[in-house]
């Protein structure tokens, strides 16, 4: 006789040390992308040609706040 069992996925649970885990990672990559943007906005017409991009555009990255992609 058959039954009719089908398993379940157990719902994951996320503790407070994950919370906090998955928080600070954040916070590395806003804090990475704020340097990234500082140092960007430093570089000089040549140096951004060397990395193909326009000064405008570079501009256009380094104005952007620290949480946006």
């Amino acid at each position: 006789m058959a039954t009719n069992w089908t398993p379940t996925i157990p719902r994951q649970t996320h503790t407070a040390t994950d919370w906090l885990h998955l928080a600070m990672r954040q916070v590395g990559v806003w804090y990475a992308r704020a340097r990234e943007r500082h140092a960007l906005a430093q570089l000089d017409a040549r140096m951004l040609r060397d990395i193909g991009l326009t000064e405008a555009q570079a501009q256009d990255e380094a104005s952007k706040p620290f949480w946006a992609r």
